[in-house]
């Protein structure tokens, strides 16, 4: 079980206006791969027998590289549909081998449980550092395709899944050369690893794409000792950073406006000025309708409940000891699927 970390509290308050967050950019070495679109499977959307849904490629000259591939899909197609993430060796000279691999799924048919007990659990898993450990299908290969898991999935079933792995080689020479994938089949007899086609078109509004870097570091405007002070991030303004330009197949890609999939740290400068050590108060809140996820403080990892614009409508995310002079109070948060952004960081002199 990946996600068994508490909730932080809740409650309701008078929330002001927040204001953009000043500068924010990508960062680390794990690569992102988003596949959100088509989010619901129907005749319109899927109206094949089997499909790619979307894909990620990487030709370089490392001996590794690092993945994270955040999947959420409705099956609506009236029939069980299997899904699944592929790895296709590109290379005719050297083996490759999938390492490390980890990852949460979660289904259900109940509306109600897409934040809380789907994209919540996720959250929780990827930035608790608690995935499950597991062994692909295939798990060392030369040219040709490798499965790493498959799931059947019934008709009007959500599906969320994250996974992280790094994708090394293992014998031979040359670049690494490979293309990832999900896909789906209507024929849940089928080898997914026979799929290779291009991506069905993207549908509706949902993101998906593939980017170089899977995390991302903010900074607010500083904060003074006894203000109260808003700040929002992932808030389709300032801190665009997923964008279908820079994704792989950038045509058919849809910008991951909301960092889906990728953590956000947050530093907040707190400017003292009073000589004594003064207690920062920060919480979270929802800014687009419901909202949930999960947070990484220096006490550890902890789930940010359901919260809407109205009850509960804050999180408590930590109080922060700032001593006199200006020091930095840093939290990380991860956005559960099917959550509404942007989410506002509320700061208070308590």
């Amino acid at each position: 079980m990946t996600c068994t970390q508490s909730n932080l509290t809740s409650g309701q308050m008078t929330v002001m206006t927040p204001t953009n967050i000043q500068s924010a950019s990508l960062i680390g070495t794990r690569r992102l791969m988003v596949s959100d679109n088509p989010e619901t499977l129907n005749s319109s959307s899927f109206n094949v027998t089997r499909g790619t849904l979307w894909h990620d490629n990487v030709n370089t000259s490392s001996t590794s590289v690092l993945h994270r591939v955040f999947g959420w899909h409705l099956n609506k197609t009236g029939g069980t549909v299997k899904i699944g993430l592929t790895v296709e060796n590109l290379s005719s000279t050297n083996t490759i081998e999938l390492q490390s691999v980890k990852r949460e799924k979660r289904s259900t048919n109940d509306t109600s449980q897409y934040i809380s007990y789907v994209g919540q659990c996720l959250a929780k898993g990827c930035l608790g550092g608690t995935l499950d450990t597991i062994t692909p299908v295939h798990n060392r290969f030369g040219r040709g395709v490798g499965l790493v898991e498959a799931y059947d999935l019934p008709t009007d079933y959500l599906v969320g899944f994250l996974f992280e792995f790094t994708v090394a080689r293992y014998s031979g020479s040359g670049n690494l050369n490979y293309h990832i994938r999900t896909v789906a089949s209507k024929n849940t007899s089928d080898d997914l690893t026979i799929i290779t086609s291009s991506p069905v078109p993207k549908y509706e509004t949902h993101p998906r794409g593939s980017w170089s870097q899977a995390d991302i570091a903010g900074t607010t405007q500083t904060y003074s000792i006894g203000q109260t002070s808003s700040f929002s991030i992932s808030n389709n303004s300032t801190d665009i950073l997923l964008n279908d330009s820079s994704s792989y197949d950038s045509s058919n890609a849809i910008t991951n406006k909301g960092h889906y999939g990728a953590t956000y740290r947050v530093t907040i400068p707190v400017n003292n000025t009073s000589g004594v050590t003064k207690t920062v108060r920060i919480r979270v809140n929802p800014r687009g309708g419901n909202y949930g996820g999960a947070a990484k403080i220096p006490t550890g990892t902890y789930g940010i409940p359901e919260l809407n614009t109205t009850n509960p409508n804050v999180a408590h995310i930590m109080d922060y000891t700032a001593n006199p002079g200006t020091t930095n109070a840093e939290f990380t948060v991860m956005h559960a699927g099917a959550s509404a952004t942007p989410l506002a960081v509320y700061i208070t002199t308590i």
